[in-house]
Protein backbone atom coordinates (compact mmCIF):
# COMPACT_ATOMS: atom_id res chain seq x y z
CA UNK A 1 0.00 0.00 0.00
CA UNK A 2 2.77 2.41 -0.72
CA UNK A 3 4.24 4.29 2.18
CA UNK A 4 1.56 3.55 4.66
CA UNK A 5 3.08 5.99 7.12
CA UNK A 6 3.75 9.04 4.97
CA UNK A 7 -0.37 8.26 4.13
CA UNK A 8 -2.83 9.10 6.63
CA UNK A 9 -4.97 7.20 4.45
CA UNK A 10 -5.14 5.31 1.95
CA UNK A 11 -7.15 5.62 -1.23
CA UNK A 12 -9.66 2.97 -2.46
CA UNK A 13 -8.14 2.55 -5.78
CA UNK A 14 -4.63 1.95 -4.36
CA UNK A 15 -6.59 -0.71 -1.93
CA UNK A 16 -7.80 -2.34 -4.87
CA UNK A 17 -4.45 -2.31 -6.73
CA UNK A 18 -2.62 -3.93 -3.92
CA UNK A 19 -5.30 -6.20 -3.61
CA UNK A 20 -5.01 -7.68 -7.32
CA UNK A 21 -1.54 -7.11 -7.88
CA UNK A 22 0.53 -6.96 -4.75
CA UNK A 23 2.76 -10.68 -3.69
CA UNK A 24 3.31 -8.75 -0.33
CA UNK A 25 1.64 -11.05 2.48
CA UNK A 26 1.71 -8.18 5.27
CA UNK A 27 0.04 -5.90 2.99
CA UNK A 28 -2.60 -8.72 1.58
CA UNK A 29 -2.91 -9.98 5.21
CA UNK A 30 -4.49 -6.40 6.16
CA UNK A 31 -6.18 -5.95 2.80
CA UNK A 32 -8.17 -8.95 3.67
CA UNK A 33 -9.62 -7.72 6.87
CA UNK A 34 -10.66 -4.13 4.76
CA UNK A 35 -14.20 -3.28 5.31
CA UNK A 36 -15.06 -2.96 2.09
CA UNK A 37 -16.19 -5.98 -0.30
CA UNK A 38 -14.61 -5.01 -2.98
CA UNK A 39 -10.82 -5.15 -1.71
CA UNK A 40 -11.46 -8.09 -0.28
CA UNK A 41 -13.16 -10.17 -3.30
CA UNK A 42 -9.88 -8.53 -4.95
CA UNK A 43 -7.59 -9.95 -2.66
CA UNK A 44 -9.22 -13.42 -2.94
CA UNK A 45 -8.54 -13.47 -6.48
CA UNK A 46 -5.06 -12.49 -6.25
CA UNK A 47 -2.84 -15.53 -7.62
CA UNK A 48 -0.48 -14.64 -5.29
CA UNK A 49 -2.15 -14.22 -1.35
CA UNK A 50 -0.84 -16.81 0.74
CA UNK A 51 -2.53 -19.26 2.15
CA UNK A 52 -2.25 -17.49 5.40
CA UNK A 53 -4.61 -14.86 3.85
CA UNK A 54 -6.93 -17.43 1.98
CA UNK A 55 -7.51 -19.20 5.28
CA UNK A 56 -8.79 -15.45 6.66
CA UNK A 57 -10.74 -15.09 3.80
CA UNK A 58 -12.17 -18.54 3.83
CA UNK A 59 -13.82 -17.37 7.14
CA UNK A 60 -15.29 -13.96 5.42
CA UNK A 61 -18.88 -12.40 6.36
CA UNK A 62 -19.57 -12.86 2.80
CA UNK A 63 -20.78 -15.83 1.42
CA UNK A 64 -19.18 -14.92 -2.08
CA UNK A 65 -15.97 -13.80 -0.73
CA UNK A 66 -15.88 -17.75 0.51
CA UNK A 67 -17.36 -19.16 -2.99
CA UNK A 68 -13.93 -16.94 -4.27
CA UNK A 69 -11.86 -18.98 -1.96
CA UNK A 70 -13.21 -22.37 -2.80
CA UNK A 71 -12.55 -21.83 -6.17
CA UNK A 72 -8.94 -20.56 -6.04
CA UNK A 73 -7.49 -22.52 -3.15
CA UNK A 74 -5.62 -25.78 -3.47
CA UNK A 75 -5.36 -26.35 0.03
CA UNK A 76 -6.81 -29.62 1.91
CA UNK A 77 -7.79 -27.48 5.51
CA UNK A 78 -9.54 -25.02 3.91
CA UNK A 79 -11.30 -26.95 1.44
CA UNK A 80 -12.19 -28.89 4.40
CA UNK A 81 -13.46 -26.34 5.85
CA UNK A 82 -15.39 -24.70 3.12
CA UNK A 83 -16.74 -28.37 2.79
CA UNK A 84 -18.84 -27.34 6.16
CA UNK A 85 -19.57 -23.49 4.90
CA UNK A 86 -23.46 -22.77 5.58
CA UNK A 87 -23.65 -21.79 2.02
CA UNK A 88 -24.88 -24.19 -0.61
CA UNK A 89 -23.28 -21.83 -3.21
CA UNK A 90 -19.99 -22.24 -1.76
CA UNK A 91 -19.68 -26.24 -0.96
CA UNK A 92 -20.77 -27.08 -4.63
CA UNK A 93 -18.08 -24.77 -5.23
CA UNK A 94 -15.78 -26.82 -3.08
CA UNK A 95 -16.68 -30.18 -5.02
CA UNK A 96 -15.76 -28.59 -8.21
CA UNK A 97 -12.70 -27.60 -6.93
CA UNK A 98 -10.01 -29.92 -9.15
CA UNK A 99 -8.04 -30.33 -5.55
CA UNK A 100 -10.90 -31.21 -3.63
CA UNK A 101 -9.91 -34.96 -2.03
CA UNK A 102 -12.63 -38.04 -2.45
CA UNK A 103 -12.80 -37.83 0.88
CA UNK A 104 -14.73 -34.87 0.67
CA UNK A 105 -16.43 -35.69 -2.20
CA UNK A 106 -17.86 -38.20 -0.31
CA UNK A 107 -19.02 -36.00 2.36
CA UNK A 108 -20.40 -33.46 0.38
CA UNK A 109 -22.33 -36.46 -1.42
CA UNK A 110 -24.53 -36.29 1.31
CA UNK A 111 -24.89 -33.23 1.60
CA UNK A 112 -28.82 -32.07 2.41
CA UNK A 113 -28.95 -29.58 -0.50
CA UNK A 114 -29.64 -30.79 -3.88
CA UNK A 115 -27.35 -28.42 -5.70
CA UNK A 116 -24.25 -29.57 -3.52
CA UNK A 117 -25.09 -33.58 -4.46
CA UNK A 118 -25.73 -32.23 -7.89
CA UNK A 119 -21.84 -30.56 -7.94
CA UNK A 120 -20.53 -33.77 -6.69
CA UNK A 121 -22.34 -36.01 -9.40
CA UNK A 122 -20.90 -34.27 -11.97
CA UNK A 123 -17.17 -33.88 -11.03
CA UNK A 124 -17.54 -37.63 -10.71
CA UNK A 125 -19.14 -38.14 -14.25
CA UNK A 126 -15.77 -36.37 -15.17
CA UNK A 127 -13.93 -38.23 -13.55
CA UNK A 128 -15.60 -41.58 -14.94
CA UNK A 129 -15.62 -40.20 -18.61
CA UNK A 130 -11.67 -39.98 -17.97
CA UNK A 131 -10.90 -43.38 -16.30
CA UNK A 132 -13.33 -45.04 -19.00
CA UNK A 133 -11.55 -43.62 -21.55
CA UNK A 134 -8.01 -44.22 -20.71
CA UNK A 135 -8.85 -48.03 -19.97
CA UNK A 136 -10.36 -48.22 -23.33
CA UNK A 137 -8.12 -46.68 -25.10
CA UNK A 138 -5.36 -49.22 -24.07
Amino acid sequence: MGNAKEKTEVSVDEKLSDARYSSDAKILSELAKDEMFSVRFAVAENKKAPKKVLKVLAKDEDWVIRLVVATVTNDYNILSQLAQDENSHVRARVAQNKSTTVEILKTLANDDDQTVRSAVGMVVGEIFAIVTTRTFKG
